[in-house]
């Protein structure tokens, strides 16, 4: 028992490791993305929103939630301001 509970334990350590790695990497690129003053909208495969930029919100009637909730580029979302 004690050692599966040590080979947990360093599992965890290994993912919160990776979690963080993905975290600082994510950041980055936010920062990248808003730093270049481009409006840019990242898409998925079926067409919904993943994620924009600031300056996007100037192109298109975008919120926060669109890429939580993954609205369809087609929405009322994408029509110019």
């Amino acid at each position: 028992m004690q050692s599966l509970n040590e080979e947990l334990q360093t599992v965890n350590i290994e993912l919160q490791s990776k979690v963080d790695d993905l975290s600082m990497a994510s950041n980055d690129m936010k920062n990248l993305l808003n730093s270049t003053d481009i409006a840019t909208v990242f898409l998925n495969n079926a067409m919904r929103v993943r994620r924009f930029t600031t300056q996007a919100t100037r192109l298109f009637k975008l919120t926060p939630g669109d890429a939580r909730y993954g609205r369809r580029r087609t929405g009322p979302a994408f029509r110019l301001m």
